[in-house]
């Protein structure tokens, strides 16, 4: 909670349940590299179908979330 860069994003989400746009940019950039990367890697159709499943309803979560505290 005292750390500098990642205390005042869980700050933010334990009090308010909002995400900040430059964090879910951030958060999104990092979730399709890492989920085209294991696409990528993965052998058969139905698990890329999954894991392309799971990342776009992580996305929509992250995007849904407000922006700020509403202060």
């Amino acid at each position: 909670m005292n750390h500098p860069k990642l205390g005042p994003p869980i700050r933010d989400w334990q009090q308010y349940r909002c995400i900040v746009p430059a964090t879910k940019r951030l958060a999104t950039v990092l979730i399709v590299l890492s989920f085209s990367v294991s696409a990528f890697i993965v052998k058969y159709l139905i698990l890329k179908v999954m894991l392309l499943t799971m990342m776009c309803g992580l996305l929509i979560f992250i995007w849904r979330t407000a922006d700020g505290p509403s202060d």
